[in-house]
Order: C-alpha cells, then sequence, then structure tokens
C-alpha cells in the first residue's frame, strides 16, 4: 500500500506555501477558514488532476 509521507503546496487556494510531513494518521484540526479543505482539495488533484 502506498502513502504520501511528506506535502508541498504552492500556489494552491488559499496555500501561499505549505510543507509538513505526514504519518499513518494524520488529522487537519483548525479554525473554520483556515484551508483545512484547500488542503484536502490539493490532495484530490494531485492523486486525480482531471476529477476536480
Amino acid at each position: 500500500m502506498h502513502f504520501l509521507s511528506h506535502i508541498s503546496i504552492s500556489n494552491f487556494r488559499s496555500c501561499q506555501h505549505v510543507s509538513f510531513d505526514l504519518a499513518a494518521f494524520t488529522p487537519f484540526v483548525g479554525y473554520n477558514n483556515a484551508g483545512k479543505s484547500n488542503l484536502l482539495a490539493a490532495i484530490r488533484w494531485f492523486i486525480a488532476p482531471f476529477a476536480l
């Protein structure tokens, strides 16, 4: 099974430059309008770029 171990996002929606490591379980927790959904959208776009 494959999984992402590191993510680096630049200029995607509200994410200007974000970089962090991922573990087997990494929850995204934050305030409203912090960009959690945009992080997930960037990951979805990376996995299937024509699905959005």
